[in-house]
């Protein structure tokens, strides 16, 4: 039986070994054709990752569709990108207004076209202990990047599966490894920890003490310092996706994320030390250092 998987495994890799000569080979060959007719859908355009692939893709050509929370973010995206590019306000939470913008697109794109990509991009986070976010917190974030994200994909997909095209939700490294606090989302997040800090009842911040305080922000520093700032990497990541004749399953991109699904292959043990010798993972004030205080 281990001959036989053994066997198995050496021919996987060298059927995969040609077909990477096979599409080396190919160069600009491997890009799908007819860009300019294909129709793509992004949610969350108003800024940031969304905005980014909104402006390269009506650049090369394709017909954008962008979708933002807000009146501000559909003009933000729309003083950047051609005129060719249509935007619509849709909350990816609110059932009946992504019902409302599926039927208008629905009327807008040709009988016999549909979307070549629904691009997954909404998304909402907060950082802070468990026990000093409130638990709505953590169900609005569950609406957006899970719910909201199912109830966009099930709504759309017959206009994606009438172009036999693709769905790429954009995901995080951290749903292969739990962090404290998610640091690795630590980017100018400073205010909102000390905003976090700042209502906590009287009762956690001295069992945290300044310490605490102080932990978290320091951490937050160091994973903003080794946290790639070349978006575009990302972007490019989407672009090839929908591009590429011969897309991936999925796309691990920025050093620090490949250094996560190394840890995550770790045992618990492992990366639980890994992060208190690190000092990223701020607790209860030390019981004697309350007597001090207290003295």
């Amino acid at each position: 039986m281990a001959s036989v998987v053994v066997t198995l495994c050496f021919v996987a890799a060298v059927c995969y070994i040609l077909r990477w000569l096979f599409l080396s080979f190919l160069g600009g060959q491997d890009k799908v054709e007819g860009i300019t007719n294909k129709y793509v859908l992004i949610t969350g355009s108003g800024s940031g990752f969304g905005k980014e692939i909104a402006v390269q893709l009506d650049q090369l050509g394709f017909r954008v569709i962008a979708t933002c929370r807000t009146k501000a973010g559909e003009d933000s995206v729309k003083a950047v990108c051609s005129n060719r590019i249509k935007t619509y306000c849709m909350d990816v939470t609110d059932v009946n207004q992504v019902r409302e913008v599926f039927e208008s697109i629905k009327n807008e794109i040709p009988a016999d076209e549909g979307l070549w990509g629904l691009v997954n991009n909404a998304g909402k986070l907060t950082v802070g202990m468990v026990e000093w976010q409130p638990l709505d917190s953590f169900k609005n974030i569950a609406d957006v990047n899970l719910w909201g994200m199912i109830s966009v994909t099930q709504t759309f997909l017959p206009l994606v599966k009438k172009a036999r095209g693709r769905v790429i939700n954009m995901g995080s490294i951290l749903g292969r490894i739990a962090l404290p606090y998610l640091p690795a989302y630590a980017i100018s997040k400073y205010e909102q920890w000390q905003s976090l800090w700042n209502g906590l009842s009287e009762d956690l911040k001295q069992e945290y003490g300044e310490e605490g305080l102080q932990k978290g922000l320091g951490c937050m520093k160091l994973f903003d310092s080794v946290t790639s700032p070349h978006t575009s990497k990302v972007v490019s990541g989407v672009i090839h996706a929908l591009t590429s004749r011969d897309p991936g399953s999925n796309y691990v991109i920025g050093l620090d994320a490949k250094v996560m699904v190394w840890l995550s292959m770790m045992p618990a043990c492992i990366t639980d030390f890994l992060f208190r010798i690190m000092a990223v993972i701020p607790g209860p004030a030390p019981k004697n250092s309350k007597r001090n205080d207290s003295n």
